[in-house]
């Protein structure tokens, strides 16, 4: 009884440190074009996510991304990246990156990386309908710790 008394915190302390000592690093890229838009002041929306993502414990370190302009001779273009939690259709949280075509924020750090990343564009002025030249990908790259 007391050789069990006395391995017991070390059993304990061991597996404590063994599960810390587990933890990785992972990422998902995604590259996805963008859609037409219709009229003046209106929107669209890509959406980026990685299913092979682990299911359960991953936390967001970073986002990234690279997005590009339309070509429509807008007078104004907003771009929005936000965060849907996993298994919902709307908006958690939204960060304005129009002044930053090409950047990387902490502003979604412990979300869930199974969620989905949305690049919204809104336009205002300029000429419609605002065709998307395919050829030309948007990137998202999410880090996360499992």
């Amino acid at each position: 009884m007391k050789f069990i008394r006395m391995l017991f915190p070390s059993a304990l302390f061991a597996l404590f440190f063994t599960t810390a000592a587990t933890a990785a690093t992972g990422f998902w890229e995604k590259k996805e074009t963008n859609y037409t838009i219709y009229f003046d002041g209106s929107f669209t929306q890509s959406l980026f996510y990685d299913l092979q993502t682990p299911r359960l414990g991953t936390q967001i370190t970073n986002v990234e991304w690279e997005w590009f302009d339309f070509e429509n001779n807008f007078d104004t273009q907003t771009v929005d990246l936000c965060y849907r939690k996993p298994n919902t259709s709307s908006d958690f949280t939204c960060l304005d990156i129009s002044s930053n075509p090409v950047g990387s924020t902490g502003h979604f750090n412990g979300f869930d990386a199974r969620g989905t990343m949305v690049l919204r564009y809104t336009l205002t002025g300029g000429t419609y309908f605002a065709h998307w030249d395919n050829n030309v990908l948007n990137t998202i790259r999410v880090t996360y710790d499992y």
